[in-house]
């Protein structure tokens, strides 16, 4: 069945949000487009807040598993993982009806 995976987080300190979001688009096609079981569609939304959401649907749990597995890894990934506040962050899945 099919997954919707969606992360929550607030940026770190000081960090730019347009830098950020330049760096997110980055994710979006040079990773994510090229895991296996990414169905095409990664979406990013942000509030007034600070809170940062992205939502990634996926054929699977084992495919969010194994892209998870080399994200934080990947040098394509850096410049996103460095901008969270990693103390912020939760993660979920749900299965699409």
């Amino acid at each position: 069945m099919a997954v919707v995976e969606i992360a929550r987080f607030e940026l770190g300190a000081g960090v730019d949000a347009d830098a950020f979001a330049a760096a997110n688009n980055r994710v979006t096609s040079e990773y994510i487009a090229n895991q296996p079981g990414y169905l095409g569609s990664r979406e990013t939304a942000s509030n007034e807040d600070g809170v940062w959401v992205v939502i990634v649907k996926w054929e699977s749990n084992e495919a969010v598993d194994a892209s998870m597995a080399k994200f934080m890894d990947d040098p394509v990934n850096a410049d996103f993982v460095a901008g969270m506040n990693a103390d912020t962050m939760t993660m979920e899945r749900f299965t699409l009806h």
